[in-house]
């Protein structure tokens, strides 16, 4: 039986394709000899570090627009960093979620960090009217432009 052989260019011109001419720059019979000859160089580009935004600090209010909770108020009680916050809420119970799919308001409870549902409700009650409001849906009719809207 024949074995594939590797074919090298002459020249190598440019690292990213994988053939010149036509003819593979990889055997695929002996993979780890064509590696030697003639090796994949990968960028070496460094993963940039994620970071919670500033917005999003313990006791900021925030509504939720993705999963299962979608469209529900909730109060961020732990920041866990690479982007991830912990909520709970009256209207809902303690969860993970990443930052992507909340919007931070500009509503501020005085909430000690790694707090319960119960607790955010006991400090909610202090602020006319906030329990409601942390209870009510958010939603979009016709007509609203939430890019003019002052969350």
């Amino acid at each position: 039986m024949s074995e594939l052989l590797f074919i090298a260019p002459s020249a190598k011109k440019d690292y990213k394709h994988p053939c010149w001419r036509g003819i593979p720059r990889v055997s695929f019979a002996r993979p780890a000899v064509a590696h030697e000859i003639d090796p994949i160089q990968k960028c070496a580009c460094p993963i940039p570090e994620r970071k919670t935004r500033e917005s999003l600090k313990v006791g900021t209010v925030v509504i939720i627009v993705d999963g299962e909770n979608k469209g529900k108020r909730a109060v961020v009680v732990a920041e866990l960093g690479a982007g991830h916050i912990k909520v709970a809420g009256p209207a809902i119970s303690d969860f993970e979620i990443d930052q992507d799919f909340v919007i931070a308001t500009s509503t501020h409870l005085e909430v000690p960090a790694g707090s319960s549902a119960a607790q955010i409700e006991s400090v909610a009650q202090k602020v006319p009217e906030m329990v409601e409001y942390l209870k009510a849906p958010f939603t979009l009719k016709k007509g609203d432009r939430p890019h003019l809207m002052k969350f």
